[in-house]
């Protein structure tokens, strides 16, 4: 401390004895007084403030002492922006929740004096300090609103909004307005989608934007990807029928070929919503805008989706299926598929084999016999759409058809000979 407070000593020297001070001992009164005086002396250097800053960040959690010196620090016209920064850092890890930190930092980045790395700082420990502060919320919304600042300092500001308050409208709105903005770049656009996935949980406002983003058609694949990836995290029953309506959509062959990674995202989101609606509203919103008269009916239509709705609005088969659909044209080896079937059939849900993974169809056929499950496990193979993959041998074929409660989707079986057969089981 003595070596700090001596003017006859270089500045070098006082950056390595403010670090030490950092290290030896937290919580230290008289070390802590040391650093802030070292700060607020104007004949020091803006590096030996920079460490002193740092290491008032580490050595007492807390202290308003400590506190009160980087806010001071932020708030001096002559200190150069890379102190600040620091000084912002610091601040973010002394006190946690600390009102007097968060105004200093909400201040920096009102501030147009400060360029725009120090503001993305500030935006970042906001995002840390006190989730739920509505003054920290309303300081990164001006931050994204304002057209001054540049797209990165945007970005880390959405990001902060992701973490700092579930379900707060403010940042929501904040959010979906940016998604809106045509002025905006895709990157920051997909980080409003990913911040929506996280704060946005059953907001209608917020899946009401993720979902349009889908539908628009000048959006990049890669917010497209974010958007389906956030629905999957907030979506609500209440709003599966209108993203149903938009995925029917997003599952073209050409995507498929395209960006195989989307159309999984798609597809899962899909798969989830056919899985909580009824078979009716399923097709319905999968159809919704075409004409009545030219529409085949339900029984004619058959996609594991259409299926598994329409078991979900049985009430006996609700209550007794556990319908499991693979699709064969994944199979790199169809003419040796039961490694693939069983990992399939517990990616569903069902109980792992004690003596490993079944590499031949008896070993399977084995394994589905022991299975014990609260439901009947059926399985539906079917070719997966646009798939151009050779269909399974007479001889799986052969093999799958000695399974009990096993069905074979091949040709031209429809929902409802699927569901029949499956009515059939329960007798």
């Amino acid at each position: 401390m003595k070596l700090i407070a001596d003017s006859n000593v270089d500045n070098h020297t006082k950056r390595l004895a403010a670090f030490s001070l950092g290290e030896i001992d937290p919580g230290n009164q008289t070390a802590i007084d040391a650093l802030v005086k070292l700060i607020t002396d104007s004949n020091v250097n803006n590096s030996t403030k920079r460490l002193a800053a740092s290491s008032l960040g580490e050595i007492d959690p807390g202290n308003q002492t400590a506190i009160d010196a980087l806010v001071k620090l932020i708030t001096d016209s002559n200190v150069n922006n890379s102190t600040k920064r620091l000084a912002a850092f610091s601040l973010g890890q002394v006190d946690p929740g600390n009102q007097t930190a968060i105004d200093a930092l909400v201040k920096l980045i009102s501030d147009s004096n400060v360029n725009d790395s120090t503001k993305r700082l500030a935006a970042s420990r906001l995002g840390q300090v006190d989730p739920g502060n509505q003054t920290a919320i309303d300081a990164l919304v001006k931050l994204i609103t304002d057209s001054n600042v540049n797209n990165a300092t945007k970005r880390l500001a959405v990001f902060s909004l992701g973490k700092i308050d579930s379900d707060n409208k403010t940042a929501i709105d904040a959010l979906v307005k940016l998604i809106a903005d045509s002025n905006v770049d895709d990157s920051t656009k997909r980080e409003a989608a990913f911040s929506l996935g996280e704060i946005g949980s059953g907001n209608k406002t917020a899946i009401d934007a993720l979902v349009n983003l889908l539908a628009r058609s000048n959006v990049d694949d890669s917010s497209k990807y974010y958007a389906a990836s956030s629905l999957g995290r907030i979506l609500t029953k209440e709003h599966m029928a209108s993203l149903v309506t938009v995925l029917k959509n997003c599952l073209s062959d050409e995507i498929y070929k395209s960006n195989f990674d989307n159309f999984q995202e798609y597809y899962s989101l899909l798969w989830n919503c056919a899985q909580n609606m009824t078979y009716q509203d399923f097709y319905q919103a999968w159809h919704a805008g075409e004409d009545s008269e030219n529409l085949d009916s339900p029984s004619q239509t058959f996609t594991p989706q259409n299926l598994q709705a329409a078991i979900n609005s049985d009430r006996l088969l609700s209550q007794t299926i556990h319908l499991i659909c693979i699709d064969t044209s994944k199979f790199i080896d169809p003419n040796h598929p039961a490694s693939k079937i069983y990992t399939e059939i517990v990616k569903a849900g069902c109980p792992k084999c004690e003596d490993g993974t079944p590499t031949t169809m008896t070993e399977l056929q084995t394994y589905w016999d022991l299975l014990e499950t609260d439901k009947r496990v059926v399985l539906v193979f079917y070719q997966g759409m646009g798939s151009q993959s050779p269909e399974l041998s007479d001889r799986i074929l052969n093999d799958i058809s000695r399974f009990d409660n096993t069905i074979c989707v091949i040709g031209d079986q429809t929902s409802d000979d699927i569901l029949n057969r499956l009515r059939s089981l329960q007798s």
